[in-house]
């Protein structure tokens, strides 16, 4: 867990204010996809296949991965001045399917083997292998957020569907605070509720979650081999996905922006301003 911290961190951090056009965000998408899901395959090796043959494989996979993320992005982008539903569920569509190629290359899977569809808290896998079986799981970590903001904040089912993401809204979030996410959930304050940079910029963040999604082959085969050993750990591994890299994330934003003078200056934030039209926040 450490050494992916330490990893993650050095990687976000080459350059904060990258993504200033089209070709550095494809670029930087990529490179994410190979360098991250190419780690997990090295730790994921098969036996009989050599680790010449292992890293080429993810190296081109997750650069596919990657590439379908930002491209991901880019169409969500189109919603800052349309306000059409489709764009947010095209765009869900592509990222879900960019973040399955780069999990499977990760894993050391076929580039389409498993195509996990990401709605809510909810993960729907499809593994298409042989027969196709569709295998819902909860999300721990984005269901534990669910249920927090459901207690505390008002859901807003129009936006809700309208996006495809779980939104809530607040009298208040904080000085000078629009919006946040909240592992896999958006919180906007009401009299906001109606400009779409808002979505825009938080569903980058939470695209960006699933950028690292490669970061749960890191650690999960150990997890679950241990709970396979009792009863109540093989009901986790049937119906639950760890989504730890929620967590993850969560931490290196946090100390990223500690680390700096102003809150938005980081590569997460700079990235979401970029495709949300709100980079005037740095320089207010």
């Amino acid at each position: 867990m450490r050494l992916t911290i330490i990893l993650l961190t050095l990687f976000v951090t080459i350059n904060v204010q990258s993504q200033a056009n089209d070709f550095e965000g494809a670029a930087y998408n990529i490179g994410i996809g190979s360098v991250f899901s190419s780690i997990g395959a090295i730790i994921n090796k098969k036996e009989d296949v050599t680790l010449g043959a292992t890293i080429k494989k993810s190296l081109w996979q997750g650069a596919v991965g990657g590439y379908i993320n930002f491209e991901a992005k880019r169409l969500l982008r189109k919603n800052i001045y349309n306000d059409q539903w489709y764009y947010y569920w095209a765009a869900n569509t592509l990222n879900c399917i960019g973040s399955s190629i780069t999990e499977n290359a990760a894993y050391n899977r076929g580039m389409f083997e498993q195509l996990n569809w990401h709605i809510a808290f909810m993960r729907l896998e499809f593994k298409l292998k042989n027969n196709l079986k569709v295998h819902p799981k909860f999300m721990l970590v984005e269901t534990g957020s669910f249920l927090y903001n459901a207690s505390k904040f008002n859901f807003e089912a129009k936006q809700s569907l309208k996006t495809g993401h779980m939104i809530f809204s607040a009298d208040y979030l904080g000085h000078n605070i629009y919006a946040l996410h909240n592992a896999g959930n958006i919180l906007v304050i009401k009299s906001q509720l109606t400009d779409e940079r808002n979505y825009v910029h938080e569903i980058i963040h939470r695209y960006q979650r699933d950028n690292y999604i490669a970061l749960n082959s890191y650690y999960t085969p150990s997890i679950k081999n241990w709970l396979k050993n009792y009863k109540w750990g093989r009901f986790l591994n049937n119906h639950t996905y760890l989504d730890f890299h929620n967590l993850i994330i969560s931490a290196v934003s946090y100390s990223l922006s500690e680390s700096n003078d102003e809150y938005y200056d980081n590569m997460f934030e700079h990235e979401a301003g970029y495709y949300s039209h709100t980079l005037y926040f740095y320089n207010n």
